[in-house]
């Protein structure tokens, strides 16, 4: 049902299905043992429609919170596909889709480190810009943060990128402040160059943006 000879609507509904029973832990574990991981990584690729690249997703995403699963995802190539669905041009369900998919993949530092490799972080930097979605927005924060907790080097590229300024507008506006706000501080706590630009950046902004910033700030403070 997932190969290329089925038809699109075949692949779509089948993969919508795996999406759906793969959030049971059992069923995640059956629907690896008969195969569906590398058929699934296959529908990731350009050529399929993007309704069948974000279901495929999905089911990934669902599959990965098993950790033998996402080991046998990652190795079957999915981690380029994925990065790919989170670039330009990309609808914002596949990107969100697809930047879940790669958080669930991060809690195996062994794949965190081929998320970077396969180029990453630009792409989800930008998706932190206030034309994109909350959503997207806050996965993308979500995983800038997963990425630095595992590497000092990371925070510096991710900071490098341009991260700092856009995490701070998010903490100001966006729709999840707290997101952002714990992807800033892993930054801030890995690296002390970047804990450096985080604090340069937060002394050279408005007022209002300080303000914003300390609000969030005492607010997760209280929460604690």
């Amino acid at each position: 049902m997932l190969g290329r000879r089925s038809t699109y609507k075949v692949q779509t509904v089948a993969a919508i299905v795996l999406n759906n029973l793969a959030t049971n832990p059992w069923n995640a574990i059956a629907i690896a043992i008969v195969g569906a991981i590398p058929r699934l990584v296959q529908l990731l690729r350009p050529g399929f429609s993007m309704i069948v690249q974000e279901a495929a997703a999905g089911a990934l995403r669902n599959l990965a919170l098993d950790a033998g699963n996402a080991v046998s995802i990652a190795a079957a190539g999915a981690v380029p596909r994925l990065v790919q669905l989170i670039g330009p041009g990309v609808p914002p369900l596949a990107q969100r889709t697809a930047t879940g998919a790669l958080i669930h993949l991060t809690a195996n530092g062994a794949i965190v480190d081929a998320i970077v490799t396969a180029g990453a972080i630009p792409p989800l930097v930008q998706l932190l810009g206030a034309g994109n979605p909350g959503p997207v927005q806050e996965h993308a924060a979500r995983l800038l943060e997963r990425l630095t907790a595992q590497s000092a080097l990371n925070a510096m590229t991710i900071a490098g990128a341009g991260a700092v300024p856009a995490l701070m507008q998010l903490m100001a506006h966006g729709s999840d402040p707290t997101t952002a706000a714990h992807a800033l501080a892993a930054m801030g706590m890995s690296h002390a160059g970047v804990a450096a630009m985080i604090g340069s950046a937060y002394v050279h902004s408005s007022a209002d943006m300080r303000a914003a910033v300390d609000a969030v700030q005492a607010a997760i403070a209280r929460a604690r």
